[in-house]
């Protein structure tokens, strides 16, 4: 049995929140890995799916119940979490063509 609980919050609590549950990258990172072990999937790899207007996307590739599952995240914390968890790390053809041209 749950019982729900709600924060108790002032004004001034509730605009200092975020900065007391905000957790830097590596943290993340170590949150999303354990995450991931916890429901049974493993982090296949990180893909740089896209850039678009000046902003890239990644995905997290993850191996669950022998299907690969794709999960946005930001591209930042998804090349975190493939140098934590020691994962490759794909881009796009088109994004590599038009960050790098034709080379």
């Amino acid at each position: 049995m749950f019982s729900e609980l709600r924060p108790l919050t002032s004004q001034n609590s509730a605009d200092e929140a975020p900065i007391a549950l905000s957790l830097d990258r590596e943290e993340r990172s170590a949150l999303a890995d354990k995450l991931i072990d916890s429901l049974g999937g493993e982090l296949r790899d990180v893909y740089i799916s896209e850039l678009r207007d000046h902003t890239y996307f990644a995905k997290l590739r993850i191996r669950m119940n022998g299907e690969l599952v794709e999960v946005d995240s930001r591209p930042s914390d998804a090349i975190a979490l493939a140098v934590t968890a020691n994962v490759p790390i794909y881009v796009a053809e088109d994004v590599l063509e038009e960050v790098c041209g034709n080379e």
